[in-house]
């Protein structure tokens, strides 16, 4: 219905963030390159933290995105 309404060719909404839709607020870009460069530099463990709806879970899956499978294995316990 809204996508017909809007000329959209997805749905703009679902259950689960998607990160091909995240907009790197600069909170958020520091935060991503944080992660990135605590895995991929092995400085050991790494958290994210924070309140409902700011962009945890899409931030993480962002963040495995832009990792090498072969080199890095995460964990996202939510």
């Amino acid at each position: 219905m809204h996508e017909t309404y809007w000329g959209l060719t997805e749905q703009p909404f679902s259950l689960t963030p998607d990160p091909r839709f995240l907009f790197l607020s600069r909170s958020h870009e520091d935060a991503l390159m944080m992660l990135h460069y605590a895995i991929t530099r092995n400085k050991g463990a790494a958290m994210l933290s924070g309140d409902i709806g700011l962009g945890k879970t899409t931030i993480s899956r962002k963040l495995l995105e832009l990792l090498e499978p072969v080199k890095n294995r995460v964990v996202m316990i939510v």
